[in-house]
């Protein structure tokens, strides 16, 4: 009968260890998302400066990708915060790759609704 006991307190405590263990690693997950997200933003945000030391450049499409870089890199920078959040929100896989395309997708959407309401802004001064 105390075997059966110590069996089930060994089980018990066992049980409350890792189930304990796993709600701290669900309260530090999303402060863990945010660094590595923080971490990719860094790395988007420094191409995108290295792509401007190209803005001298003889040919026009380089230079055109350094001014368009240059104003991806000020967007990055400028809405850091709002992006990292967004990305936990929309539970974005904290890969290189994917990170890149949710900032590329959130950087062209600004602009589209920038320059909508710029365009719908002089049509109604017209």
């Amino acid at each position: 009968m105390k075997t059966k006991a110590a069996i089930f307190s060994v089980f018990m405590v066992t049980l409350t260890l890792v189930f304990g263990f796993n709600a701290a690693c669900e309260e530090t997950r999303p402060s863990q998302a945010a660094n590595v997200y923080e971490h990719l933003l860094e790395q988007y945000i420094s191409r995108c400066d290295a792509k401007i030391e190209m803005k001298n450049s003889k040919m026009d499409n380089i230079r055109q990708t350094a001014a368009v870089a240059l104003i991806k890199g000020a967007f990055a920078k400028t809405y850091k915060k709002e992006l990292i959040n967004g990305m936990i929100q929309d539970g974005i896989s904290p890969k290189s790759y994917k990170v890149q395309v949710y900032l590329n997708d959130q950087f062209y959407s600004f602009v589209r609704d920038r320059l909508y309401a710029s365009v719908t802004k002089k049509k109604s001064t017209l």
